[in-house]
């Protein structure tokens, strides 16, 4: 006969005789715990009354209802009828009493849950399955906040949910075929992990040096988000036409970072919110060792430890700053950042300091590098905690298991709140203020009325420079090659060209023939508006700009000129160069002609 497993069962008990002495009666049914009195049982088989049930548990030595002396007989001897008993051991057949002074013994199969009796049913959270996933992405990003606060590192004693998600992402870290068998996947670098680089930045393109670089880096791009960030300068602005609004940032930079440098970590003052998931964890172990319940203690006691070694591994990363250095004589590094959309960024300065823009990176290292063991062991932690999870917390009691849930409640309130931390914020502080160390007015906004507008602006803040490389930024920036587009360019390049070659272009203006009158291009007209309002907004900027550096000079930056653009004379309704003071330019309608014809 198959095994039993362990469950309750009903035994029936059929008398054939009605008075069989209990010492003859052989024990059918070995799994019995509990007994009656023997004197109340001799009772019962004589016909007398018993005044209440007296179940003598297992070593007990007195009866309940007699407060007497007396011995055990096995409750599957009671010859009353339908009796229950808890089976502890397994049943290995069943017995059949033959004998006419003997009972028969027939076993009935378990109850089912629904038909059990409720009270004695024990209750089962068993949500250990889910504790171990749930929290782990909240988990890792509140972990990644140990390297840009002073101290974080030592503060990660607590029992956290998610330990099944934080080993499988630090795992990837590990670079051995033994890590790599335990965790799969792409090894990527810790400062992927953690987000401090791995995202692609604007397309750079330099108008001294002739760079050009499709997709620069990380640090470009949180660049650019601070610009995006940054308040627009005050007004007044010059009336200009309005279609399409564009945004030119102009950052003047003058500090050149060293090639490697390690920022200070900040100073959170909130760190002491960390004693609260501590003291949680703590109280929660301590507890389940009061109430004996040693398997949720245990797996409570090996997530504090796994929890505060892995954020103390993971913290000793140090967060560094790199760049490479510029050749000795190398030009200027000025140039455009721009993806696309209506805002752009041009940054001016010396080469290491723009550089350091486009080409520098933050990066984690660690003493560990390259295998990355210390993490592994951390991960393999991890691993066990929730094994542990799986294993031991469904046989722990309802009490310890509510201790355990509490615990992993408040660590994840604590790890949501370090989650909505602003990392990128804070990386973006560190870039501003510790590495290029930019100071009040380093920074210029500007809003222009259409995108015509912002990208002549633009070309103005990058002069002087080389006329083909302006004509290259102009071609990115405004790709029409119509031949009113294409006329209009060249009168545009041809202003900026001769109004730099003998000054600094402080008082800038162009000086467009009116196209207006029979047969003159209208769409050229607006354009020429678009192009003068630009140059009224760059003398604003220059009356309030400070220099980009103080040993600039103008024959550095002479023209290599483009044989492609030449100076066109009054009577073929180009332009010639003055410098004149600032002229506001009245809006000029834009009509649904003037959209087909693809005015910007």
């Amino acid at each position: 006969m198959d095994a039993l497993p362990h469950s309750r069962c009903t035994v029936l008990v059929k008398w054939n005789a009605p008075h069989t002495p209990a010492a003859i009666m052989p024990h059918p049914v070995v799994c019995t715990v509990d007994g009656f009195c023997s004197r109340c049982a001799r009772k019962a088989r004589g016909g007398q009354s018993v005044a209440s049930p007296c179940m003598v548990r297992r070593g007990a030595s007195r009866c309940p209802s007699t407060a007497r002396t007396c011995s055990l007989i096995p409750a599957a001897h009671y010859p009353l009828g339908e009796i229950s008993c808890e089976i502890h051991n397994q049943l290995e057949e069943l017995y059949t009493l033959s004998t006419n002074t003997s009972p028969t013994l027939t076993q009935i199969p378990p109850l089912s849950p629904a038909m059990s009796d409720p009270s004695h049913q024990p209750f089962n959270l068993d949500f250990s399955g889910v504790a171990g996933f749930f929290g782990g992405d909240v988990s890792v990003t509140a972990m990644a906040t140990v390297h840009i606060y002073e101290g974080r590192k030592w503060l990660g004693w607590y029992n956290q949910p998610g330990s099944y998600e934080i080993a499988k992402r630090y795992g990837q870290l590990s670079r051995s075929r033994f890590w790599d068998a335990l965790y799969p996947g792409v090894n990527v670098e810790p400062s992927v992990l953690f987000e401090y680089d791995g995202t692609e930045g604007p397309k750079f393109t330099a108008t001294q040096s002739g760079t050009s670089l499709a997709k620069t880096g990380h640090v470009a791009r949180l660049f650019a988000e601070e610009c995006k960030d940054t308040a627009l300068a005050p007004g007044p602005y010059p009336p200009m036409r309005r279609t399409t609004p564009g945004f030119v940032t102009i950052a003047t930079l003058t500090h050149v970072p060293e090639p490697l440098e390690i920022p200070r970590q900040e100073r959170d003052a909130t760190s002491i919110l960390a004693s609260i998931p501590i003291a949680a964890s703590l109280a929660a172990c301590a507890a389940c060792a009061v109430i004996h319940d040693w398997y949720c203690f245990a797996v409570i006691l090996l997530g504090i430890i796994s929890s505060g070694l892995s954020c103390y591994v993971i913290g000793t990363g140090v967060l560094k700053f790199s760049h490479p250095k510029p050749a000795d004589g190398a030009p200027v590094g000025d140039g455009v950042l721009h993806d696309g959309s209506s805002e752009l960024v041009v940054l001016r300065g010396p080469e290491g300091a723009v550089n350091s823009i486009t080409r520098g990176r933050f990066a984690l290292e660690y003493a560990s590098k390259p295998a990355y063991h210390n993490i592994g062991v951390c991960s393999v932690l991890l691993t066990l905690h929730f094994i542990a999870q799986l294993l031991l917390i469904p046989q722990g009691t309802i009490h310890g298991q509510l201790l355990f849930l509490g615990s992993l409640c408040v660590s994840w309130m604590y790890n949501s709140y370090l989650a909505s931390l602003d990392r990128e914020g804070i990386q973006r502080s560190i870039l501003r203020e510790q590495v290029l160390r930019t100071e009040p007015g380093q920074l210029q906004k500007y809003q222009l009325g259409t995108r015509t507008s912002m990208v002549v602006f633009t070309l103005l803040a990058l002069a002087p420079a080389k006329t083909a490389t302006l004509r290259k930024v102009l071609d990115d920036l405004l790709p029409n090659d119509t031949d009113t587009w294409s006329k209009w360019k060249e009168e545009v390049l041809a202003g900026i060209e001769g109004g730099f070659r003998d000054g600094d272009g402080s008082g800038f203006t162009f000086n467009f023939d009116p196209a207006e009158g029979p047969g003159k291009d209208k769409l050229l007209a607006i354009l020429y508006d678009d192009a003068q309002a630009a140059a009224t907004m760059y003398r604003i900027y220059r009356q309030r700009a400070r220099p980009v550096y103080a040993d600039r000079q103008s024959s550095t930056l002479s023209f290599a000129k483009d044989e492609s653009v030449q100076p066109l004379s009054s009577g073929s309704g180009s332009c010639g160069y003055t410098r004149v003071s600032g002229v506001a330019h009245s809006p000029v309608l834009l009509t649904s002609n003037h959209r087909r014809a693809g005015v910007r």
